[in-house]
């Protein structure tokens, strides 16, 4: 649309593109590899700026090496158990920790996803 923004209606309607298929096909990356991209990077309104959305495609390129994402995911499970035991030392109702623990596990989950 021109406004340095790039909404899921006009980046899913150009996915099936020849030339963004054979953009992907150079950086060894698949069409779910850039929808996982966009959504992680969208911060809930449906739009990611294009400069920010073309420099993650470029971080994807290649296989991530599987120490790498493991970190990443010891990380993530090391911090839930940190956030739990905060929530509970500040005394915070069991069913706003169990929403906080899903919105951990969605996030994890869309880490292993780019691995």
């Amino acid at each position: 649309s021109g406004d340095g923004f790039l909404s899921w209606e006009e980046f899913s309607s150009v996915l099936d593109d020849p030339q963004l298929t054979t953009f992907m096909h150079t950086l060894e990356l698949e069409t779910h590899d850039l929808e996982n991209l966009f959504h992680m990077i969208d911060d809930g309104d449906g739009e990611v700026g294009v400069d920010e959305f073309l420099e993650g495609a470029l971080r994807l390129r290649g296989p991530a090496r599987s120490v790498e994402v493991s970190q990443v995911l010891y990380t993530a499970r090391h911090l839930d158990a940190k956030m739990e035991m905060l929530l509970k030392s500040i005394d915070v109702p069991e069913n706003s920790r169990r929403e906080a623990r899903k919105t951990t596990s969605q996030r994890r989950a869309s880490l292993s996803m780019v691995g």
